[in-house]
């Protein structure tokens, strides 16, 4: 029953944050915060009796919630990491050999690594790692629902904690995300379109139609060329950029949507809930 519960809180936020993302290319922090608060409420009640866990579950929170206090110094923010660590390091020193204990480190490592890949760059919208990091609060272990492929009580441990389920909707979602390449290609096939490797980056749109539009535009002026751009970068007055264009003689120019990563998020959050761990297997 917590798994139902957990999904239908998941699916229902994550489905509300892509149709945000989708009309107004925002999402409210209130959805992610909401999210892996009702996750922390459930491992308190999940896991009441275990005060080891509910250490671990504790440090990843304090990480988690920090990172909406944008105008803290960066002392107070090294004190509250070292806070949450010491959270965790002695929930693992006493519940070392307990599973849930695990789980919140899981949920903490999680945490940690997605502020990390943020900052880095590799994940490049705030709200793409905020719904990682609430859905590994929400959902600190693998459904018990046995959909499709199921892991032995071994391997299922091992996989929690190594491939933790909000990892896992990552990687669907990644995979989910190739779609698109896939879409843009066949649509500029068919409308004869073609070229490598920017038909599967994006799409033709006539100038006056590009402004207003969710998509970066590939095509820029410069000097006396026109020149493309498989990685574009926004541009402060896309007019000004499209009378530019218009003055080349171009009639058409190359785009790139702006699609939200969000939604392939909730697509991820749906197979890895149904579907689960890709390398599982069943033992007799």
């Amino acid at each position: 029953m917590l798994d139902i519960v957990r999904f239908a809180i998941g699916f229902a936020l994550l489905g509300y944050a892509a149709y945000s993302d989708i009309r107004e290319r925002a999402v409210y922090s209130a959805v992610w915060l909401a999210m892996a608060t009702a996750g922390y409420i459930l491992a308190v009640y999940e896991f009441s009796s275990n005060v080891y866990a509910l250490l671990t579950f504790a440090g990843a929170a304090v990480v988690f919630y920090q990172w909406y206090m944008d105008n803290i110094r960066n002392t107070v923010k090294m004190a509250i990491y070292f806070l949450s660590f010491i959270l965790v390091v002695g929930g693992m020193v006493f519940g070392f050999a307990d599973h849930a204990t695990w789980l919140g480190l899981a949920t903490y490592a999680v945490t940690v690594l997605c502020i990390g890949l943020y900052r880095k760059g590799v994940i490049k919208g705030r709200a793409d790692a905020r719904a990682i990091m609430a859905i590994a609060a929400l959902h600190p272990a693998y459904p018990a629902i046995e959909q499709i492929m199921t892991l032995s009580p071994l391997a299922r441990s091992v996989a929690e904690v190594t491939m933790p389920f909000a990892l896992l909707t990552l990687f669907y979602a990644a995979v989910s995300a190739l779609s698109v390449p896939v879409y843009l290609g066949i649509r500029n096939a068919a409308r004869g379109d073609v070229g490598w490797p920017e038909m599967f980056v994006g799409y033709r749109l006539p100038l006056r139609r590009i402004p207003g539009r969710h998509v970066w535009l590939m095509e820029r002026v410069e000097g006396d060329d026109v020149v493309l751009y498989l990685k574009p970068v926004s541009v402060e007055d896309v007019w000004e950029e499209v009378a530019r264009l218009e003055a080349k003689g171009v009639k058409r120019a190359w785009v790139q949507p702006k699609v939200p990563f969000v939604v392939f998020i909730l697509v991820g959050y749906t197979l890895a809930f149904f579907v689960g761990y890709p390398l599982a297997f069943t033992t007799s």
